[in-house]
């Protein structure tokens, strides 16, 4: 039999890559958005008649930062306290959240799974706050991860829909060749999530990829791809670190993660 499995913010940047790679490798049931279930106003209890999961992957999330900051309580809600709600409710499920490396100390270079969380943002403490309610399931993981990709069920925002659009624009965009980070495409990450559905899993697991590489690195990498004008690129300064190490992932699992090369090939792949 099909493992059953409930995908929350299936209609997501990632909900929307898992769900098209795994409709027919499991029973999936999928939550789209709020016509779907909406979990600032929502009653748990009804999930709970609808579905009998066993891994419940937990993807929804408001993640337009400016909208976190303006909007705390309903960030820590959606973000966090969803965590705690899916736990009750699915108590026999195995919960994987999506968490981030906003969870991370500021300028922390391939930080593992031991260090302190200390986030920045509102984005980051509910995330952290969803970690916390992780760490007290039985059976439950927290992946720290910085996922890149493409909107394939709507248009999107992410940061490489803005750098192809742009460039696509014939604008001049800033992007910041100090700012470090472990960026994996969604595609590679749905899998990698695969791995945790089916194994025994440390509650907190990172998963980023496999290469360290900077924001100007990465923009430059997808122009190239897709034979967009990388002069149009321009170098800015911030001075921040935030990438992952995911060598527990990769020593556990056995897989190897995709360098900038692959991720770049695998985001270009989905824009020809």
């Amino acid at each position: 039999m099909k493992k059953k499995v409930l995908l929350t913010g299936s209609t997501g940047m990632l909900g929307g890559v898992m769900a098209s790679k795994w409709r027919d490798r499991y029973d999936l049931s999928c939550l789209g958005g709020r016509n779907e279930f909406d979990f600032l106003h929502c009653d748990y209890d009804l999930l709970k008649k609808r579905f009998d999961p066993e891994v419940v992957v937990h993807t929804s999330a408001i993640t337009n930062m400016d909208y976190c900051e303006s909007h705390p309580s309903e960030t820590m809600i959606v973000n966090g306290e969803s965590v705690k709600e899916l736990v009750s409710v699915f108590p026999n499920a195995k919960i994987i959240f999506i968490s981030s490396d906003a969870v991370l100390p500021p300028n922390t270079k391939l930080a593992t799974e031991k260090i302190k969380t200390n986030p920045q943002s509102i984005y980051g403490k509910a995330k952290e706050l969803g970690e916390k309610y992780v760490m007290e399931c039985k059976h439950a993981t927290a992946i720290r991860t910085t996922i890149v990709g493409k909107n394939i069920t709507k248009t999107g925002h992410s940061l490489c829909e803005w750098i192809v659009e742009s460039l696509r624009r014939m604008e001049t965009i800033t992007l910041f060749d100090d700012v470090w980070f472990s960026p994996i495409d969604v595609w590679n990450f749905a899998e990698a999530v695969e791995w945790v559905m089916k194994n025994d899993t440390p509650r907190i697991l990172h998963i980023g990829g496999g290469e360290r590489v900077t924001k100007y690195q990465f923009g430059v990498g997808i122009a190239t791809a897709l034979n967009l004008p990388t002069k149009l690129i321009k170098k800015g300064k911030l001075m921040k670190e935030m990438s992952l190490d995911s060598s527990m992932y990769t020593k556990l699992s056995g897989a190897k993660l995709p360098d900038l090369t692959e991720v770049v090939r695998m985001i270009a792949k989905y824009y020809k």
